[in-house]
């Protein structure tokens, strides 16, 4: 298996006059008190995971994956500073115009290297679909963003109810036609396991909760979980609706994800599992309406950031055109007369 495209990025906490840069070893990390996490902040009231994090070529997008104060989505840039218990986090890949070397270099283990392969500051838009089965056929979901967050539901973007999910079960990671799932509960791992797997089209499901996952192409059926699951319930006996917000067996072939936790700085602090409620009328408006905002914020978010590209091009482009005028102004009206000047006698 490879993972997405992606450059090389880093991380700081910013504590005091305390500024260095740490380099991530995966292309996905995911920050909380967990003892797995890449990022991993100690905080008494912190709970196990609280944002999800990726870099698809050169894009670094942060998710949250719990209720916070201040919350983050999307896309951000190496200014934008995320509040995580006490501290004040920051990411940036080395595309980014403000890129500094990392004081700590990331340690990876030959397979994590193979794994990740050439950097790249390119990756595909997504272009492709979830195929889902939970006992009641066939279902699909186009993908329409590189990272969606699928879980039971807020914060996650694409909600799932009744079906033995987590609030934030999976973070799906797609450019172009391929697909990769994030487990984004590492206690529902065992020590070891990878917390990545790619979705083969016609291959192997990723079965979480109650739920078969494929990409693009319909396949076998795995029969471990991606994940201890909430419910025991068959995925036939479940027949909850799917909102219009919403929506394994143990892979040999994966690497394993980096065992080495970054530590930022009291003990951890375990968050108990939420109880699992079924889909209704509610639940589907609710949901119908947290996902077209949460498009239109990240619409609005990129609008945004092209726009303030825009304004810096066009001033720099701006600045270097009157640089240039001025230049060539006093080329032609101070040197070349002096030049004629010495020459001509």
């Amino acid at each position: 298996m490879q993972y997405w495209p992606s450059t090389r990025w880093s991380f700081s906490s910013r504590r005091r006059d305390d500024d260095s840069w740490v380099e991530l070893p995966l292309p996905f990390a995911l920050i909380g008190s967990h003892e797995r996490c890449q990022v991993h902040v100690e905080y008494k009231r912190l709970p196990p995971v609280v944002y999800f994090a990726v870099v698809c070529g050169s894009r670094v997008e942060v998710w949250p994956l719990c209720g916070i104060a201040f919350p983050i989505w999307g896309r951000i840039k190496s200014d934008t500073q995320l509040l995580v218990g006490k501290q004040r986090l920051s990411l940036m890949s080395d595309a980014d115009p403000n890129w500094m070397p990392p004081m700590v270099l990331a340690e990876r283990t030959a397979d994590e290297t193979e794994a990740i392969g050439q950097s790249s500051t390119e990756a595909e838009p997504a272009d492709a679909v979830l195929v889902m089965d939970w006992g009641t056929g066939e279902q699909t979901r186009r993908l329409s963003r590189q990272v969606t967050i699928l879980g039971e539901g807020h914060p996650s973007s694409m909600r799932m109810h009744g079906l033995g999910l987590r609030i934030c079960e999976l973070g799906i990671v797609c450019v172009g036609k391929r697909v990769w799932a994030v487990q984004l509960n590492p206690d529902s791992l065992p020590d070891g396991d990878p917390m990545v797997r790619e979705l083969i089209p016609g291959g192997q499901s990723i079965w979480v909760g109650n739920v078969h996952l494929w990409a693009n192409k319909l396949g076998s059926r795995a029969d471990r979980r991606f994940g201890d699951p909430l419910a025991e319930n068959p995925p036939s006996e479940a027949t909850p609706t799917m909102p219009g917000a919403a929506a394994g067996d143990k892979d040999d072939a994966v690497p394993q994800e980096s065992s080495r936790p970054i530590v930022v700085v009291d003990q951890p602090h375990r968050r108990p599992m939420s109880s699992i409620t079924r889909s209704n009328p509610q639940h589907i408006n609710t949901d119908r309406v947290a996902s077209d905002f949460t498009d239109r914020l990240l619409e609005k978010t990129e609008k945004r950031a092209n726009r303030q590209s825009l304004i810096k091009w066009s001033v720099t482009g701006g600045l270097l055109l009157a640089a240039i005028s001025v230049a060539g102004f006093v080329l032609i009206r101070g040197v070349l007369p002096i030049f004629r000047a010495i020459y001509s006698e």
